[in-house]
Formats: structure tokens, sequence, C-alpha cells
């Protein structure tokens, strides 16, 4: 079943003009000068070329017959199955954390208290016994370095064989790492020491600023997590 076209009548195209022009007045009358002046040297820089009108009612671009598409000189293949790709990549069921937020920082408390004599060990050997790192034949491994001291952005680090736990050998080798476990980067213990001594005599000094004043000595953008 075919739907009627309802065509509008002279007056009511006419009227409807008018209101359409009426509410024009009226914006423009609450337009700053400023804006006025843009907009007029607008309408006078051959704006009104940009659209033609044959009279006839309908409007468009001046050059849309001569133009052709941007693309038509490029193929596209899934070949490399780079439309499987990416419907895979869409579809990917996101990673959900199976944690919350007071379980994490519980289980990390109970990971670092069982490796905390360990770390007192360490501590005290770096301390009083300090280890010769040059005399060591062990494999190096590198992790990056915050120092407030030092610009390094890295460092060598020794495996120790007698160390059953990471941070033991870092403390071992006067660093010690945020996490007890998986530990992507080493902090200096002269560092955080000294940390230590400004919370004391002014604890609004937070570890965020902290990290603020060391990125600010190297040099480096600030990152919120290191």
């Amino acid at each position: 079943m075919s739907k009627s076209k309802t065509r509008l009548s002279q007056t009511k195209v006419a009227a409807f003009d008018a209101q359409v022009d009426a509410h024009a007045k009226a914006a423009l009358g609450k337009l700053l000068t400023g804006t006025k002046r843009t907009l007029d040297a607008m309408r006078s820089s051959g704006a009104e070329g940009l659209i033609n009108d044959d009279g006839d009612g309908t409007w468009g671009d001046m050059d849309d017959a001569d133009d052709e598409p941007l693309d038509q000189h490029i193929e596209l293949s899934a070949e490399g199955e780079e439309a499987k790709f990416l419907q895979e990549y869409i579809c990917k069921p996101r990673h959900k954390a199976t944690q919350t937020w007071v379980s994490r920082i519980t289980t990390a408390d109970l990971r670092w208290t069982e490796q905390l004599e360990a770390l007192v060990d360490a501590y005290l050997k770096y301390k009083h016994e300090p280890i010769d790192t040059e005399t060591l034949e062990t494999d190096v491994f590198q992790l990056p370095y915050i120092d407030v001291f030092d610009s390094n952005e890295t460092k060598p680090f020794h495996h120790i064989s007698a160390s059953l736990y990471t941070n033991a050998t870092l403390l071992a080798q006067g660093t010690l790492g945020p996490t007890p476990t998986k530990v992507y980067v080493a902090f200096s213990l002269r560092t955080l020491e000294l940390y230590w001594h400004v919370r004391i005599w002014q604890p609004r000094v937070s570890v965020q600023a902290w990290l603020h004043v060391i990125c600010d000595m190297h040099n480096q953008p600030y990152r919120r997590v290191l």
C-alpha cells in the first residue's frame, strides 16, 4: 500500500518561512558584536558559492557531479585476515578482576609477612656486611631503578643463590621492590629512608608528592603508577 505525500500550500510555506526568519533575527539580535562581525565576514567571503540553488527548491553542492570517491583506487582484501583479526578483537571478552581491593591488600600483607624474616636478615647483612657485587659471578638481571640521587633509569642486579625471595636479593644490594611478588621496579634504600625522615617531620607529604619530587629532579615525566 503506497503512502500519499502531503504537500503544503504556498500560504503555509510562506508562513513557515516568515516564522523561521523571525526566529533567526531574534537569535542574531542576542549575539555579541564580535560574533556578528564574524558572520558578516563569512557571508561576504564567498560562502554563498558553496551551495547551488537552481530555483527548483533543492539544494546541493556545486561540484557534486564532478567529484570522485577518494578511495576509488584502494582495494581491500581479506588475504591477511585483517577482518577476522578485527572481529576477534572486538568480540574478545574483557578480563574481569577476580579480587577486590581489600582482598588484594590482604594478600599482599600475607606475602610480606611470609618473607619478613628473610628480609630482615638481608637488610642487616646489607648494613653490617655488605656484599661486594663485583666479586659475584652469578647471573645478572636488570630492573627499572628509582633513586633520588641517581638519574640512571635501570640498574643491574646479581642473583644470590641463598635468597629465596626477589626482595631479599634486592635488599642485599641496597634496594627494595614495592610489591612482595612479581617485582617490576627497585627503589633504593636511601630514597626510602629519606622519605621516611621527611614523613616524620611533615606527614602531609604523600607518596605521590614524593614521586613528583624525584621525577622533577631527574627531568622525567610523572607517572602515577611505577
